[in-house]
């Protein structure tokens, strides 16, 4: 909901949601146009449910909105309950190996905020069954460093911090530990980019 300013575009509820007996205008085509009428009365049952990410590609909420809003965050992933292990026709060993990379990765990046939900594992896991299967010669390792270089190392991103810091050595504690050697020389190089410039992002 927030790629625009949902301030600006919501206006018209956000100003009536509040007075009682008040309508919400739909056209000025007159009273009625193509059967729809000029306004109607806000109802006294409607609830705007939505979702907004908060990042650098979003406009934050303004005190407008968050004033007639209920926020919930979604921020604790449990990669345990992920509903779907054991479904995507992975080799038990490569299945165990990627669900033990993820997990140890996903709690680590969690104080972060650097962590990821499911549709990444999704995507993880799709990537290494068809790999495997039209490779089924390749090595499990090599397969998962790839995906993993490609799918969660370029979030890996921020500016110098405590938190920042111990996040990226421990990627690359546990990438090393896994044999994501691909991953984990760029996440190395991450750490060098945030030690000399404090900064670090996967484009430089």
């Amino acid at each position: 909901m927030n790629l625009s300013h949902p301030e600006q575009y919501l206006a018209p509820l956000l100003s009536a949601m509040e007075t009682p007996g008040a309508s919400i205008d739909l056209h000025r085509e007159g009273d009625v146009f193509d059967g729809v009428p000029a306004s109607i009365p806000y109802p006294s049952n409607l609830v705007l449910i939505g979702t907004v990410n908060m990042d650098e590609t979003t406009h934050g909420l303004s005190d407008k909105v968050l004033d007639r809003t209920l926020t919930l965050e979604f921020w604790d992933i449990n990669i345990d309950a992920y509903p779907r292990w054991g479904q995507h026709g992975l080799p038990a060993d490569a299945e165990s190996k990627a669900r033990q990379v993820l997990k140890d990765l996903g709690e680590l990046l969690a104080p972060a905020r650097l962590h990821f939900g499911w549709r990444v594992i999704d995507d993880v896991l799709n990537f290494l069954a068809k790999s495997l299967d039209t490779a089924p010669g390749a090595s499990h390792s090599d397969v998962l460093d790839v995906i993993v270089l490609a799918k969660i190392v370029p979030k890996l991103r921020g500016d110098d911090s405590a938190r920042f810091r111990d996040a990226l050595t421990g990627c690359d504690d546990i990438l090393r530990r896994h044999d994501l050697n691909r991953a984990a020389n760029r996440v190395a190089d991450l750490l060098d980019d945030l030690k000399t410039t404090g900064t670090a992002r996967f484009w430089r």
